[in-house]
This record gives C-alpha cells, structure tokens and sequence, in this order.
C-alpha cells in the first residue's frame, strides 16, 4: 500500500506514479523480482541513525550498506543501523520496512 503521505505529495506535485500491487515480501530484492524491476533499477530505503538522529539512505535492491566506508562519507559521524522499533513512529502507517524513499516529507536526512 503507498504511504497516505507519499501519495498525497505526489497528487500535490502532479508526479506521473504507478502504483504496482504485489504479494508480500521480506527483502527488497524479494519485492524487485515479484514486481520484474531489476534489483538495480529498485529502490530500497534502509533506516540508520547518524549521530543519535533518525535518518534514511535510499540505494538500489542490489547493493549492501558498508558501515565501514559510510561514517567517513559522513565526515567521521557515528553510523549505525536503526532497529526496526527506531522507525516505527514516523512511520507507523507502513508496514514494517516498507518505508517511502522520501525522507523529507518526514522531516528526516536522507
């Protein structure tokens, strides 16, 4: 189901969207072969805390979160994966790990 948030942001803005219906799935790569997009070509949204702070990467299916090379991207900030419990609030009206890619309508970095 598409985020009430994202959906209306994206009717207020004119996106041209399609909605694609899919049976559940656990990994982003699981959801990118269901829905035939390529796992390179599929967003997935991947919730870290920076510095204590919420935050969003968004990267494609394929790739993996290197938390060796990521807090020198960040300039030395402390770098760790949220828990799954950390981003249920701001986004209480997804499923769990089906976070919208849009951090910014949530007041949070991507």
């Amino acid at each position: 189901m598409l985020s009430p948030r994202l959906h209306s942001f994206l009717d207020d803005t004119h996106a041209p969207y399609t909605a694609l219906e899919h049976p559940r799935t656990v990994t982003a790569q699981e959801t990118a072969n269901v829905t035939r997009i390529g796992n390179r070509h599929f967003a997935k949204t991947v919730m870290l805390k920076v510095d204590g702070t919420l935050a969003m990467m968004v990267m494609p299916a394929a790739y993996r979160v290197d938390l060796t090379r990521l807090p020198r991207g960040r300039g030395g900030a402390l770098v760790e994966l949220a828990e799954e419990t950390e981003s249920r609030t701001p986004f209480a009206h997804c499923d769990a790990g089906a976070m919208p890619p849009n951090g910014q309508l949530y007041g949070m970095q991507v």
